[in-house]
């Protein structure tokens, strides 16, 4: 990962961690996301928009909701990813264990 998905970090509390699953979710998904397009890209062959972690040797942008610099944006093709408004279903192995169908 790059010092692109550390700026997804922004949403978060100064002092927290956030290197627990449980407790920011969505963050990870997000750098899942994130790593995911980097090595695929990483993996392209040069002149096809490879990306790499050198931001003098990339060929694509690829960040999290951060903006772009002037200087680079019609320098390369860039690839940001933004998650929209997410709320969690409230589905788990034992809500439904007591749930009763007449009453709801």
């Amino acid at each position: 990962m790059t010092s692109s998905t550390n700026q997804a970090a922004g949403f978060l509390p100064g002092s927290c961690d956030v290197s627990s699953w449980e407790e920011y979710p969505l963050f990870h998904a997000t750098r899942l996301c994130l790593g995911f397009l980097q090595g695929l890209f990483k993996q392209a062959p040069a002149g096809t928009f490879r990306w790499d972690q050198d931001p003098e040797v990339t060929e694509l942008t690829i960040t999290d909701e951060a903006p772009l610099e002037p200087a680079s944006i019609n320098q390369r093709p860039a690839i940001v990813t933004v998650r929209g408004a997410t709320a969690f279903a409230g589905i788990a192995l034992d809500q439904l264990s007591d749930y009763n169908f007449r009453t709801g």
